[in-house]
């Protein structure tokens, strides 16, 4: 465990304490404050947190001990817990506020998914507001040393309520949002990926999901219904076609980091006959996903093996055979690692972004330059090669 106690810019104490060690928190933390429950960085970069408070008898160390014991929470490691140091402490009005404060605050980070979505609700005196607003600025020092950086902040923080206001930008992304960027599509099955539960659901063309036999405006609300967990969040709970597929979550952190460019159509969309594109004069075939084949005027188009080698990555993720947000795994047992393709077409690693398959797949095999279409599969290290769904895409009939 360790202890801070920080000045500037705000007078307060924080502890970073493992999910183990909470009952080693002593008495001077049955006080009220906040709260974060982090769990591990994922390979992206992105790490989901819990932000709590509390103000109850027992404060922050008893709410802390019932979360450790908390079998519907198993996946915290750390707490970090933030209390003033001097006066006579902080009430249910201002923990709420400061609570509220920090959700906002963390929600419109890229880096950041947080398990409770729903955003807390507050009310506290604008005067009151003032000496509070600078607890999530020491936050972040502490979550940077620990090695949760809080990136993608947009702009500077507004003051009063516009403080409060959610910002018009990706990193609120909403179901609707990831419709219209064609990550999704309306009829997209979904299902929970934690095999503790069953059932499935579907998204409406408004972006709501139906689930448990009704529409519901949230994945969190649907997951809620199917679980009977009122905390649930329906990012990570619901899965995309099986409980191996990408999560809403894993989806959200690709519109997150991507350019505002929505494709031309939906990469999930399970079946639709082939579309032409006009390119500069000619025309192109737009492929539906898991489409092999294309015809104009009722005949197949012959394999084009010209142009072979020359397709990018980003034509496979606009026809749906290698959608935004498609998990890549490494062929290599030599170097093992794995990506996920951007609305772009780029691939984004544990060592950044690239724009081509190559350039990702040099940077997982620490310099060494490889054929990044056979180093890449699809799902897993055993599915089908970038390789072979370029070939697929070809054949199909690029031409002009």
């Amino acid at each position: 465990m360790v202890h801070v106690d920080i000045s500037e810019p705000i007078p307060v104490k924080v502890a970073v304490v493992g999910r183990a060690q909470v009952n080693k928190l002593g008495d001077a933390w049955s006080v009220a404050g906040v709260y974060l429950l982090l769990d591990r960085p994922e390979q992206h970069g992105v790490w989901r947190a819990y932000v709590g408070k509390s103000a109850a008898s027992g404060g922050v160390k008893g709410r802390l001990g019932a979360h450790a014991q908390d079998e519907d929470k198993p996946s915290w490691y750390r707490a970090v817990v933030i209390c003033p140091i001097t006066g006579d402490g902080w009430d249910e009005a201002q923990v709420s506020w400061l609570e509220k404060d920090i959700h906002r605050f963390l929600q419109q980070s890229a880096s950041v998914s947080l398990s409770n979505s729903q955003e807390p609700g507050s009310k506290l005196a604008e005067k009151r507001q003032i000496p509070l607003r600078k607890v999530k600025d020491a936050l972040v020092g502490v979550l940077a040393l620990m090695g949760h950086p809080v990136a993608g902040r947009v702009g500077t923080q507004p003051q009063g309520d516009a403080a409060l206001a959610p910002k018009e930008t990706s990193l609120n992304a909403k179901l609707s949002d990831l419709l219209e960027a064609g990550l999704v599509s309306p009829g997209t099955r979904l299902v929970p990926a934690d095999r503790r539960w069953s059932g499935e659901a579907s998204i409406t063309s408004e972006g709501r999901v139906f689930a448990a036999g009704r529409l519901h405006n949230s994945p969190s609300a649907a997951a809620q219904a199917v679980s009977g967990r009122k905390a649930e969040s329906g990012w990570t709970f619901w899965a995309i076609e099986s409980r191996d597929g990408p999560t809403l979550d894993n989806l959200r952190a690709s519109f997150r980091s991507s350019p505002s460019t929505a494709p031309t159509s939906s990469p999930l969309q399970s079946s639709a006959p082939a579309q032409l594109e006009d390119s500069g004069g000619s025309q192109r075939p737009i492929l539906a996903r898991g489409s092999n084949s294309v015809q104009e005027g009722g005949t197949p188009k012959k394999k084009d093996r010209r142009l072979a080698g020359k397709t990018h990555l980003r034509e496979l993720t606009e026809a749906g055979l290698v959608p935004a947000g498609t998990r890549l795994f490494s062929t290599s047992r030599k170097w093992p690692g794995e990506g996920r393709v951007l609305r772009d077409g780029r691939i984004k690693t544990s060592y950044g972004i690239f724009g081509t398959p190559s350039e990702a797949a040099k940077a997982t095999s620490h310099g060494i330059s490889q054929n990044g279409w056979r180093f890449w599969a699809v799902d897993s290290p055993a599915g089908t090669r970038l390789a072979t769904l370029r070939d697929r895409f070809d054949s199909a009939g690029r031409f002009g």
